[in-house]
């Protein structure tokens, strides 16, 4: 059987890009694209898929909140099921996705196949969570080091299943990436984004063969310094307010 993919996106699209590209080029049997979600029209990785040949959706949760101010995440499910099903997906991705995405929707794809799978810059769960995306990841990796002195600090970009909560899946793929002396917020991008594109089409590649290999991961934190990550991430949120 040949999985379907989805992908759901709300940036730039730069790790779709390298998956399809991967895909097109014979590097992920059992694994094709079927669609790109777009959670907005803004979203830059809508002309990308275009110029690929990969057919766009744009399912916006903004078009679901109702009076109350909040998203109807069963609406919101519904949007993303028949984007979905027009395109005869059977698995997702969310390469730069940020809304949270419905517990139905997560439901209903591992019943009708392996589920979805999240890209993340950072280590989890310190640097996950909500409002935990982009450069901010970075800049909180950054100054927690630079916080807690810590000599021998790495970073590392990972793959997980979708979970209801933003960045709790059981991680299936990850690579430790060395943290520089004097590295920037963007040198440090820089030097993780290849490698989030190697882990995401080593991904493809699993899905497409159905073999996951889930890999326990703990929180790094020694005693006390909770108070340490909470200010690197209230900090990296006010230095990048766009991500």
């Amino acid at each position: 059987m040949v999985e379907r993919n989805a992908f759901l996106v709300s940036g730039g699209g730069t790790t779709m890009l390298e998956m399809i590209k991967a895909s097109q080029a014979g590097e992920t049997p059992g694994f094709e694209p079927a669609v790109v979600i777009a959670s907005t029209p803004e979203s830059g990785a809508i002309q990308k898929a275009l110029l690929v040949g990969v057919p766009v959706e744009i399912v916006n949760p903004e078009t679901y909140r109702g009076d109350n101010r909040r998203i109807d995440q069963h609406g919101y499910y519904q949007g993303l099921r028949d984007a979905t099903d027009k395109h005869g997906a059977t698995v997702f991705t969310q390469n730069g996705h940020l809304p949270l995405t419905p517990e139905e929707y997560i439901e209903y794809m591992n019943s009708i196949g392996q589920g979805g799978f999240n890209q993340h810059p950072g280590r989890v769960p310190d640097f996950g969570g909500k409002g935990m995306y982009g450069r901010r990841v970075h800049a909180a990796t950054l100054l927690f080091k630079r916080l807690t002195k810590s000599p021998d600090m790495w970073t590392e970009p990972i793959v997980q299943r979708v979970h209801r909560e933003f960045d709790k899946g059981v991680v299936v793929g990850s690579e430790r990436v060395e943290i520089l002396p004097g590295d920037t917020v963007d040198e440090l991008q820089q030097r993780v984004l290849p490698v989030e594109h190697a882990l995401n089409i080593r991904l493809a590649q699993d899905i497409g063969v159905g073999t996951m290999i889930e890999t326990p991961f703990h929180s790094m934190l020694l005693p006390g310094e909770d108070v340490f990550l909470d200010s690197a991430k209230k900090a990296a949120i006010l230095l990048y307010p766009h991500g």
